[in-house]
């Protein structure tokens, strides 16, 4: 598995490039600064009930851009710093990296990614595991690379490859697992009108645990339909068989995903349900339903404000004797809501509330937390340069 001084050197490579391709294209630069002063209940989510703490925070977030017209590369660094002075057990410094290229060519485009990720159990495993409240430190490593080709005005085809790098650091005992996921997927797209597509896609992926020597497969194909409904509305429209393969067992099912979105020039709507098949750090592959519904609106020029909800649930795809997990099924949900209003052009504060639950199917108790929040956002104007 690659140790965090290896994963350290990635990045900071990525970096050197991008600063590199600055001479040789124009580039943008938006920074942007967060703070804020909270109260959180029950931040590890364990089913006692938990304490509850003051929090601050504060994010850093550099994004750059670069394009000389044919060829592309983005920079995304975002740093975030939480401390809970009443229990520094809490206290979180995450990282957050990507870099993003793509050059283009006059019939095909070559697109590729690497994200790099430090952060703790409290973040990386909500929604997915349920093991937050251990608090460990977490590092994950992502690649992305593939092609598309125009093969006319109406239809193109593309290839891509993934390959993922997941480590715990001090998680003996806890449940969680190193493990390597790599992936590949072929693509075929094709404009029915002005209105509609429709793409077929086929993938297959696999998932390696070391610790354990294991290792499962997962195969999926999908037919998908996307529909320009409006200028304001758009469907999407996506379902699949699906294979795992584990221990020698074989399961079977489905992989699907609808959504809507409402675009006007106050308001922004969106919701979906998906189910899918992902790795997960406690060494196997898992069928996770998930929903989701979001509500942004701009009341005033100053004024602007946003809901949203989401609920998740998974269950191993394969039950394997002697590897399943610690719970047959796990389920999550949150419900947030915050008010923004803009001080300056670059100022602007903030209050939000959050509330979560979480339930496995090993306890009979839920167990809840909620957060609330005041901060003060800065969005620095662009900074630009021309070649």
């Amino acid at each position: 598995m690659m140790e965090s001084p290896a994963a350290r050197s990635i990045v900071l490579a990525t970096l050197t490039s991008a600063a590199v391709s600055a001479h040789a294209a124009d580039w943008r630069i938006t920074p942007s600064i967060n703070t804020s002063v909270g109260y959180i209940d029950n931040p590890r989510l364990v089913r006692d009930g938990g304490n509850a703490y003051t929090s601050y925070q504060g994010e850093l977030s550099v994004p750059m851009s670069f394009d000389n017209g044919r060829s592309q590369l983005s920079l995304r660094p975002r740093f975030v710093y939480a401390s809970y002075p009443e229990d520094p057990l809490l206290d979180r410094n995450d990282t957050y990296v990507t870099l993003a290229a793509q050059q283009r060519y006059e019939t095909a485009t070559w697109s590729a990614s690497a994200d790099f990720v430090s952060d703790s159990t409290l973040t990386s495993e909500l929604g997915l595991t349920g093991l937050q409240e251990t608090n460990r430190p977490h590092e994950a490593l992502n690649l992305t690379a593939g092609p598309t080709l125009a093969l006319s005005d109406r239809t193109q085809v593309g290839a891509q490859l993934y390959w993922s790098d997941n480590s715990y650091r001090d998680a003996l005992f806890t449940g969680l697992a190193d493990y390597r996921y790599s992936s590949g997927a072929l693509s075929a797209a094709y404009v029915w009108n002005q209105n509609v597509q429709v793409s077929l896609q086929a993938s297959f992926g696999r998932l390696e645990v070391p610790v354990s020597d294991t290792r499962s497969d997962n195969i999926n194909a999908t037919a998908a339909v996307s529909w320009q409904y409006s200028e304001l509305w758009r469907a999407d429209f996506s379902l699949g068989p699906s294979l795992v393969q584990s221990g020698g067992i074989d399961a079977r099912g489905y992989v699907y995903s609808v959504g809507a979105i409402r675009q006007g020039l106050r308001s922004i709507f969106n919701a979906s349900v998906s189910k899918d098949v992902t790795p997960t750090g406690q060494g196997v592959l898992v069928a996770r339903e998930r929903a989701k519904l979001s509500l942004g609106h701009s009341f005033t020029d100053r004024l602007a404000g946003n809901v949203s909800a989401e609920a998740v649930r998974t269950e191993d795809a394969v039950v394997v004797p002697g590897i399943g997990r610690r719970a047959a099924s796990y389920e999550y949900g949150a419900l947030s809501a915050s008010l923004s209003w803009r001080l300056t052009p670059n100022w602007s504060a903030v209050v939000s509330a959050t509330g979560r639950t979480v339930s496995t199917s090993s306890t009979s108790e839920d167990a809840s937390g909620y957060t609330a929040a005041l901060g003060l956002q800065w969005h620095g104007d662009p900074l630009t340069r021309a070649r």
